[in-house]
């Protein structure tokens, strides 16, 4: 029985080593708690893939989304900005294996490539970024209340200043810049559901 089980754990084994070689990966575990205490643990696998400008940064992983910490929130994005041609390798790789997961990593796919998706990423980014100074700057333990009420009053200027053209244009421009980096069609209507 033992021996049995053994001979089926190195086919396994072996099958898993088939399916990955050539490719690197890692598994990366992050673990924080929720504002009730309670361990959320976090496992990523993470492929690295060879471009040819280099080697996508390993060190940098999704995070997946919070509910609780606003902070990670702007992590997340920065994450999939940064990542964005590795992400979409993997999709297209996963795509590729045409097993169970092909159907949702062709349907992420199609809405990574949307323009509205990466707009929204963008500007999101923008705020959420100003959101995640004036968090960890709220967290020092210093902090008094007329300088708390100062920073909030600072970020909520910062960011009525976003809603003039000058912050737009220069807004838009980096998203058109980043759809011609990854051959999305800006002028491209969203899609009716």
């Amino acid at each position: 029985q033992n021996e049995l089980l053994h001979l089926m754990a190195n086919q396994v084994r072996r099958k898993i080593a088939d399916k990955i070689a050539g490719h690197f990966y890692s598994l990366m575990a992050d673990e924080s708690k929720d504002i009730s205490g309670n361990a959320q643990l976090s496992i990523t696998k993470i492929n690295t893939y060879f471009t040819a400008s280099g080697v996508t940064n390993t060190t940098t992983k999704l995070k997946k989304w919070s509910y609780v910490r606003w902070d990670s929130r702007w992590s997340s994005i920065d994450v999939v900005i940064n990542n964005y041609q590795a992400i979409l390798k993997a999709l297209n790789d996963l795509i590729d294996d045409g097993d169970a997961r092909s159907v949702d990593a062709n349907g992420l796919l199609i809405a990574l490539k949307e323009p509205l998706f990466v707009v929204t990423l963008f500007v999101i980014h923008k705020i959420l970024g100003r959101v995640k100074i004036l968090f960890s700057q709220l967290q020092e333990e210093s902090l008094d209340y007329g300088k708390a009420r100062q920073l909030i009053s600072s970020i909520i200027e910062q960011m009525k200043s976003y809603r003039d053209d000058n912050s737009f244009e220069s807004l838009y421009s980096k998203v058109v810049q980043f759809c011609k980096e990854n051959d999305i069609d800006i002028s491209q209507k969203p899609r009716q559901r």
